[in-house]
């Protein structure tokens, strides 16, 4: 057994727990709590809601995770010299991209197509790679970019709903109230109890910080998707001046992300435009 690749399976665990124990702290002591003072319109749209965004961001998880983010083809560039340009970039002396840390096929060197870049810790070469995600335990390219996408649009709406539901309860713990308590619903039994309150104030900081700190990591991707830029293209234009000849227009830049099919742009379902080799430009 591999000890470094299982470790490598250790963030994964982790993202799991807290989805686990938010789940549980929401649903059976936020949620029931609701139910006991007889909130039960209340507590049955919350929960609603949230296992929606909940069930979307853990598929979109997983597939970002299992789906193979894209190696370069066998062969490649034979068969693709027909479908256009196939090389946009070149190395620093204006040569084809070679990488030297794959290992040679049948004795053939790795030519790398635009955008690809070669990951250590995968120890391959990613098509279109943006960067490499300990916590899905791959990297981020072009096949599983959009599920990546989802993955973190969906934990954010999670996060938030469960911050702006259970806000209310937060402000009332530091008046030394109960979290939920029977005098706001006339005519409900009494329900919830000082563990449910800690609970929830540890699952309210947990969400607000997670909900907060995501939004601002998931607002710089969208920019990198709508201008066109992978997070390491970003980085090289920072670094070195890098041009971004990718960059077509907001809406065909979006679409070699989510695909051309707006009804399939939010659910984890299918993949961007394109081959993630030869790639469009301005």
């Amino acid at each position: 057994m591999d000890v470094n690749k299982l470790a490598q399976w250790a963030p994964v665990v982790f993202v799991e727990l807290l989805y686990s124990w938010v789940y549980y702290t929401f649903v059976f002591r936020y949620s029931h709590s609701l139910v006991e003072v007889g909130a039960h319109s209340q507590a049955a749209i919350i929960l609603i809601v949230f296992h929606i965004f909940l069930l979307l961001a853990q598929i979109s998880f997983w597939r970002t995770t299992l789906t193979n983010p894209g190696r370069i083809p066998h062969n490649f560039p034979e068969g693709y010299e027909e479908l256009g340009n196939v090389f946009s970039e070149k190395n620093s002396k204006g040569d084809l991209r070679i990488c030297h840390r794959c290992p040679q096929i049948e004795g053939k060197t790795i030519i790398k197509p635009d955008r690809t870049h070669h990951c250590r810790t995968c120890g391959v070469c990613t098509l279109r790679m943006d960067h490499h995600c300990p916590f899905v335990n791959s990297c981020v390219g072009f096949f599983n970019h959009k599920y990546f996408m989802l993955f973190l649009s969906y934990t954010v709406l999670t996060a938030l709903t469960v911050a702006i539901t259970t806000a209310p309860g937060m402000f009332k713990l530091i008046t030394h109230e109960q979290v939920v308590d029977k005098s706001d619903f006339p005519g409900s039994k009494p329900g919830g109890g000082a563990d449910d309150d800690i609970l929830v104030l540890i699952t309210f900081i947990l969400s607000s910080i997670f909900g907060a700190g995501l939004s601002l990591f998931v607002g710089t991707h969208y920019m990198y998707v709508f201008t066109n830029q992978t997070t390491i293209e970003a980085l090289e234009k920072r670094r070195s001046g890098w041009v971004n000849v990718y960059n077509v227009g907001w809406r065909k830049n979006f679409e070699q992300i989510f695909g051309d099919n707006p009804l399939l742009w939010f659910l984890p379902i299918g993949n961007g435009a394109g081959n993630g080799v030869i790639f469009p430009t301005n």
